[in-house]
């Protein structure tokens, strides 16, 4: 955890000496390794009052068999911070993604702003480019 931003004030648990509480969120996958699912730095809340995490809705779209995968992202608006989504298939339009958002989560975790993509932008690491995402999505707004 050196170099990574580890908060000093923190201290092992007692029940598990190698382990250290932070505020990020994981799992313990089926080998027993630690996998991050999202930095609660991630999260953000939404123009409706509600506290979004982006992981959660993107990992609902990109459970439709036509989405290979999605990046959720705050927006800027004249009205607050809207949801935003963009979105990686080439077989469905906004709509169709607005309908399965519809039918998956409820409605203050619905994109406001989504757009369609072949190919996400992405970083050297292959993960989805969140700042590049929000530069798509930002005339749409």
């Amino acid at each position: 955890m050196a170099g990574y931003g580890y908060p000093p004030h923190v201290e092992p648990r007692v029940d598990c000496e190698t382990w250290s509480p932070t505020e990020d969120i994981g799992a313990i996958d089926v080998n027993g390794e630690l996998r991050l699912i999202e930095r609660v730095g991630f999260a953000f809340k939404a123009s409706s009052g509600h506290l979004i995490s982006p992981s959660d809705v993107a990992r609902v779209l990109a459970a439709h068999p036509a989405v290979t995968d999605a990046v959720v992202v705050p927006l800027a608006s004249a009205h607050g911070t809207l949801i935003g989504a963009l979105v990686e298939t080439s077989a469905l339009d906004a709509e169709d993604v607005r309908r399965h958002a519809s039918q998956s989560l409820p409605g203050w975790m619905q994109p406001q702003v989504v757009c369609v993509t072949r190919a996400l932008p992405r970083l050297v690491g292959g993960k989805p480019d969140r700042q590049q995402s929000i530069r798509q999505l930002e005339p749409l707004v």
